[in-house]
């Protein structure tokens, strides 16, 4: 994860000059940069996860950096599993497959979509969790560093919590 808190941009803490890295386009003019944050993570061959790059997924391309094509890229390429999808209260209550709710399966490295009207419009990475296991993100555009997965939202965004696989 010290990909995702050297390159948080502009939030508060992360003590990186208040830069994305300028190896990557930033989109945040165009829309937003988000999923490419998030791509960048996960796909960066020196400082990041290192997940291997696709003739469809590689830095500039759509699934790359649009929301809709990048969540339809990790669930239907293997490359991710989804945990659970819902409201803030389906997704944190407990429940026979997730005892502790679903957002505790969540790891760093992991990815959670934020959904609006039936449109996923956002994407951040785990980073960790607090002192009490609530996970943590980091994030583009509405840039973030090492904050609760729901700060910023509202009762009506639905939660696409995907698991990266190894």
């Amino acid at each position: 994860m010290a990909y995702a808190n050297k390159y948080a941009g502009l939030a508060w803490g992360a003590g990186n000059n208040n830069r994305y890295n300028s190896k990557y386009k930033d989109y945040t003019p165009l829309g937003g940069d988000c999923t490419n944050f998030v791509s960048q993570v996960l796909g960066d061959e020196e400082e990041g996860g290192g997940l291997q790059k696709t003739r469809n997924w590689r830095s500039g391309s759509k699934a790359w950096v649009q929301t809709d094509a990048f969540e339809h890229f990790l669930l239907y390429s293997g490359y991710g599993r989804l945990i659970a999808k819902g409201t803030f209260t389906e997704v944190t209550e407990s429940s026979d497959k997730h005892p502790h709710g679903a957002i505790s399966s969540l790891k760093p490295g992991d990815v959670i979509g934020y959904t609006l009207d039936g449109d996923t419009d956002h994407f951040s990475v785990v980073v960790g969790q607090d002192a009490n296991g609530y996970p943590l993100v980091n994030s583009h555009t509405a840039d973030r560093y090492r904050v609760p997965f729901d700060l910023g939202w509202d009762k009506t965004t639905k939660y696409i919590l995907i698991h990266i696989n190894d």
